[in-house]
């Protein structure tokens, strides 16, 4: 009897795999918002970041602003597909000894980019193919 019954037994169990295959790549397909509030999870393979390290992209008005927890820059960027070019931004000046060096390499990298790339929630940003930067969507 149960030999009977098997073609349609696998059938079914096919077709909920299927289906259920198909619902989850759905929402690891859902497109993520280039505008908003970035927080830097990696910079040139460095996990250790400063809290409050951020790029908020104004999509808008192809703007963007940039902090590591002590300036903020401000600037203006360019985007075609995947190419993506940040402007040199203006910024305050205070002086933030711990916080000098990582800002000085955080704009640097910023303006060296010159791809893009969204994959689920993560912003990574490239220069000849080596990836320079890596930002988690904010949740909020």
């Amino acid at each position: 009897m149960i030999y009977k019954n098997l073609p349609v037994l696998l059938l079914l169990v096919s077709a909920c795999i299927y289906i259920s295959g198909c619902f989850a790549s759905k929402e690891n397909n859902i497109p993520v918002p280039f505008g908003g509030k970035w927080l830097l999870i990696e910079i040139q393979g460095e996990i250790n970041i400063p809290d409050g390290t951020f790029l908020y992209i104004n999509a808008e008005g192809y703007a963007y602003q940039i902090s590591a927890g002590c300036n903020s820059f401000n600037g203006g960027y360019e985007l075609t597909g995947e190419k993506i070019s940040f402007a040199a931004p203006a910024g305050t000046k205070k002086f933030c000894a711990e916080l000098t060096n990582f800002e000085t390499s955080y704009v640097r990298l910023i303006t060296g980019t010159e791809q893009m790339q969204i994959n689920k929630n993560v912003l990574q940003l490239y220069k000849n193919g080596q990836l320079l930067l890596a930002f988690r969507k904010n949740a909020q």
